[in-house]
């Protein structure tokens, strides 16, 4: 045993007694180096020169903890609830003793990091985030509970990351649909890099579950739809389940935006979904300029339920799904971005959604391949307006397999899926389906062609 690990230990026996006391009324501003005996407020040395801090020990906040920090220390927070917003600008280690034991709750008002809230005040830290980002496009303000920016590298494992948060959307001015501002539980921005393992992120929501599409676990980047420019980030999920968000599990977007997702759970809301609900529920997101690894994920539980817009037709109607990988390419409405070569969706669990895997519009970039697919309602995987191909895949249920889909929007093209040795049983309409203008109704008819090619080994 290192000399800094007998050093952490003689003081945590020291502070057992009062926090076993504090643990459960953090948030009610327990001071347990107020309020009880504890050890006094020290720096444990580690190896290299690092520092490590632990809470609520020596700080009472997590955020307390990581100003006090300097880059490379690492961060103990024992068992209990935090309340408050966590922002990280520098390479920080936070351990966490477990989910469910060591949570990081909203807090009821959320300072913004890019916009502005009317009578919210941001710290000056939070007003360089927001120099640095920009004026948000839509411009709905954007919120995070855990936030790593500024080129941080930070690694965080053991913790809930936890929401509700109520009135995000805007019913109390009758406008249901409407964000107040752009939530999610984490996020990673300005060249920052995430590594986020054994963890829950959970309750990403309004109270009771909103209308409005706002509500998402995982950000990594910023889209050029919501910053000029968007923002690069970076992530390693590993183990972590996500669950009852209102908007989309995991997003991986902006240019140079990486990310590597392996053994995750991504849970979306089902049927439990309000009646009317927004479209925008999806799983994982890898989109507009963003590479990714999925490997080893579950994800299920992805629905479109307003009638009539949402359906079967991937034309005229919009459908949620598990794994959606998109972009904007030319020509049609700007800003526009791609899809780059180089993600790979392999070894997933995809069940219960729209549709399984969309790749839409996207052309190269994907391997995808020895997925499973279960039960998706449309269709296991489609592939639309952009050539990709698709192996060794095992898709049961639903009423389409796999869906080649070509035409009706102005950035569409011709569409050609090579499809190795995937075995498609249970299928209600047709194990592969080519689908165009000229067998849907498109309102502006193109004549492009969606040709699947099958070979069976």
């Amino acid at each position: 045993m290192s000399t800094s690990a007998f050093h952490f230990r003689e003081v945590r026996s020291l502070a057992t007694i009062g926090l076993a006391l504090c643990a459960a009324v953090i948030s009610t501003g327990c001071r347990p180096d107020r309020d009880t005996p504890l050890a006094p407020v020290m720096s444990l040395k580690g190896s290299g020169g690092s520092s490590r801090l632990v809470v609520p020990t020596q700080f009472t906040t997590i955020q307390a903890a990581v100003d006090a920090a300097t880059p490379g220390d690492a961060i103990t927070v024992l068992p209990g609830t935090y309340v408050g917003q966590v922002l990280i600008t520098k390479d920080l280690t936070l351990e966490g003793a477990g989910v469910g034991a060591t949570v990081i709750q909203a807090p009821p008002v959320l300072v913004p990091f890019a916009g502005s809230l009317p009578d919210v005040i941001t710290n000056p830290l939070e007003a360089e985030v927001i120099a640095a980002l920009g004026i948000p496009l839509d411009p709905i303000p954007l919120t995070a509970l855990v936030h790593a920016t500024f080129g941080a590298h930070v690694s965080m494992s053991g913790f809930t990351v936890k929401g509700l948060v109520p009135g995000v959307c805007d019913v109390a001015n009758g406008r249901p649909r409407r964000p107040v501002h752009g939530f999610r539980a984490v996020q990673v921005t300005l060249g920052a890099t995430l590594d986020l393992k054994d963890s829950r992120v959970t309750q990403v929501r309004d109270e009771p579950l909103g209308l409005c599409a706002t509500g998402s676990g995982i950000v990594v980047g910023l889209s050029v739809f919501a910053i000029p420019n968007g923002s690069t980030g970076h992530a390693t999920l590993k183990h972590v389940t996500v669950d009852d968000y209102q908007a989309t599990g995991i997003v991986v977007v902006g240019p140079g935006s990486t990310g590597r997702l392996v053994g995750n759970r991504v849970i979306g809301q089902g049927s439990a979904r309000p009646p009317l609900s927004f479209s925008g529920h999806n799983g994982i997101i890898i989109g507009h300029g963003a590479v990714a690894q999925l490997l080893e994920n579950t994800v299920s539980g992805h629905r479109c339920n307003v009638p009539d817009f949402c359906g079967p037709d991937p034309i005229n109607q919009i459908q949620a799904a598990g794994i959606l990988v998109t972009a904007n390419p030319p020509p049609g409405t700007a800003p526009f971005t791609v899809a780059p070569p180089g993600t790979l969706i392999s070894e997933n669990d995809v069940s219960e959604n729209d549709i399984g895997i969309y790749l839409v519009p996207a052309p190269g970039c994907c391997t995808t391949r020895e997925n499973r697919l279960t039960n998706n309602l449309y269709f296991g995987i489609a592939i639309q307006d952009g050539s990709n191909d698709a192996a060794e895949n095992v898709i049961s249920g639903g009423q389409v397999g796999i869906g080649v889909i070509a035409g009706g929007f102005s950035n569409s093209v011709n569409t050609t899926a090579r499809l190795r040795g995937n075995v498609i049983t249970g299928v209600t309409v047709a194990p592969i389906q080519e689908l165009s203008c000229a067998v849907l109704f498109c309102e502006d008819f193109t004549p492009h062609t969606a040709t699947a090619i099958v070979q069976n080994k």
